[in-house]
């Protein structure tokens, strides 16, 4: 289910994902870390410090991957 609206799944942005995996409703928090699975190939549980600490570190490294990708397949 894309969560942003007219963006596909694959462009799903990061960031607002990590903040949704804050927010008080499990649906809304499970719905986040199942785009974030997808989106990033990480497995990581619906645990948003263990989602933010990964982000942390590879978090350039992969906005970098993604931008690249999408360059190559414009």
């Amino acid at each position: 289910t894309a969560l942003v609206a007219g963006i596909g799944e694959e462009l799903q942005p990061v960031p607002p994902l990590l903040k949704m995996l804050h927010f008080k409703s499990d649906a809304m928090r499970r719905q986040a870390a199942e785009t974030l699975r997808r989106v990033t190939g990480q497995s990581f549980p619906d645990d948003a410090a263990a989602w933010e600490g990964w982000y942390a570190e590879h978090g350039a490294a992969f906005e970098q991957e993604r931008r690249a990708t999408r360059k190559n397949q414009a």
